[in-house]
């Protein structure tokens, strides 16, 4: 687990070994899939150890604004331990209003 956050491409229409969506990768228009922090995963042999945890959200109206589309690093918010931006991984925003067939080339 590389701490960063995707959507799933397994099981999607594929033509020639490609997706026949160039962009099925992405979330939905308006969404991220959002990289949340840590969770704590229990081992009953080795202890706990932490497991990346990512959820489907909506865009801040701040990333809508700015049209924000890729991937982006999240850092931590947490001051608990004095761990102050941390980078946690990255998270895969999609935060414009269009679908991909309804773009042109340069959007």
């Amino acid at each position: 687990d590389d701490g960063n956050c995707y959507v799933e491409t397994h099981g999607m229409q594929r033509s020639g070994g490609r997706l026949t969506n160039p962009a099925a990768f992405m979330p939905p228009p308006g969404t991220k899939v959002e990289r949340k922090e840590n969770r704590i995963k229990a081992n009953i042999h080795y202890g706990g150890s932490t497991q990346a945890h990512c959820e489907l959200t909506g865009c801040s109206a701040q990333d809508l604004l700015a049209q924000r589309v890729g991937f982006y690093v999240k850092h931590s918010t947490l001051k608990d331990f004095g761990a102050q931006d941390v980078p946690l991984g990255k998270e895969l925003l999609n935060c414009q209003p269009l679908q991909w067939r309804e773009m042109n080339q340069h959007q």
